[in-house]
C-alpha cells in the first residue's frame, strides 16, 4: 500500500511527489521527478541520444550531490531509476520524463515530516535538472502539450 501524495509544488516545470510505502517499518521513500521534455529543434536519432544519455547522466549526478549534501537527513545509500530514451523523440514531440529516487532517512520520521523537510532542500536541485535540459534545447511541462502536430510544422 503507497501512501502518494500531491505535487509539492516547488517548480512550475516538474512534478515532485514523495511517496511511503509502509510495507514492513522500512522507512523507505521514493521522491517521484515527472514531467515531459519537448525537443525545440529536429536533430538526428544519433544526436538525440547523446543528449538523452548526457540528461540521464546530469540528473544522477545531481540527486546523488543532493543526498551526499544532505547526509544529515538521507542515509547515503539511494537506488535512482530514470526513465527517459531517445526514442521517437522529434521536434514538438512531448516525451515523458520519469525519475524516481528511492531513499533512506536517518532518523525515523512521519510521512508528513520527511515530506516537509524534502520539500525545503530539493528545490534547488530540480530546478537545476529543468535548467539542464533547456540548455539541451528542450522545453519542460508538468502536463502534456496538445498541439504536437502544430509544434513540429513551426
Amino acid at each position: 500500500m503507497y501512501k502518494n501524495d500531491e505535487d509539492l509544488s516547488i517548480n512550475r516545470c516538474a512534478v515532485v511527489k514523495v511517496i511511503d510505502s509502509d510495507s514492513n517499518g522500512n522507512n523507505v521513500f521514493k521522491i517521484n521527478i515527472s514531467f515531459y521534455a519537448t525537443p525545440k529543434i529536429q536533430c538526428k536519432v544519433e544526436e538525440y541520444e547523446i543528449k538523452t544519455d548526457k540528461l540521464k547522466k546530469y540528473i544522477t549526478r545531481s540527486l546523488k550531490k543532493y543526498v551526499y549534501s544532505n547526509k544529515g537527513l538521507l542515509n547515503h545509500n539511494s537506488i535512482i531509476d530514470i526513465n527517459f530514451t531517445s526514442a521517437n523523440l522529434k521536434k514538438g514531440y512531448n516525451k515523458s520524463v520519469q525519475v524516481s529516487l528511492f531513499v533512506k532517512p536517518n532518523m525515523k520520521f512521519s510521512y508528513k515530516r520527511f515530506k516537509d523537510k524534502i520539500r525545503s532542500t530539493i528545490k534547488p536541485t530540480i530546478k537545476l535538472i529543468t535548467d539542464e535540459f533547456r540548455l539541451e534545447d528542450f522545453t519542460c511541462n508538468k502536463v502534456k502539450k496538445k498541439k504536437n502536430k502544430e509544434l513540429q510544422r513551426s
